[in-house]
């Protein structure tokens, strides 16, 4: 709902910002409250939520502008490519030794790469599908 504001000028409704009031409360409340509590873990699902609301208010925008406007195919093509260029450097830092022959030569790692490339293609075709109703909606 900020980042609507901020971004797409979508001014929310006084209700619609008292409906959020009880949810994020409640979220705060159960965080807090949890025995194994952990700052940087709060951190990282705050810094997940912002990023992935980003790209649905940036998705939007971009699909919403008349002379600008991509199709929801073409949109999710330019991201992915966008992210994977930032992500990409960022793996490979941090588990680039992994892919050393002694570390591919275990048979462990083509039982990890075949899961890993279904759990690509599945969360592809989750997020082309978000895109297509996207579209739809706005």
């Amino acid at each position: 709902v900020i980042l609507s504001a901020i971004f797409l000028g979508d001014i929310p409704s006084v209700a619609l910002v008292l409906s959020l009031v009880p949810l994020v409360g409640g979220i705060a409340l159960a965080s807090f409250t949890e025995p194994s509590f952990n700052w940087v873990g709060l951190f990282a699902a705050l810094g997940s939520n912002i990023t992935f609301t980003s790209r649905n208010v940036f998705s939007k925008k971009v699909m919403g502008s008349v002379k600008n406007s991509l199709d929801n195919i073409n949109l999710f093509s330019i991201i992915t490519i966008m992210s994977m260029c930032m992500c990409a450097p960022i793996t490979m830092a941090m588990d680039g030794w992994q892919l050393t022959p002694a570390a591919i030569s275990n048979g462990a790692f083509s039982n990890v790469a075949s899961k890993a490339l279904m759990a690509g293609f599945c969360f592809h075709a989750y997020q082309q599908l978000s895109y297509m109703v996207l579209q739809n909606v706005t």
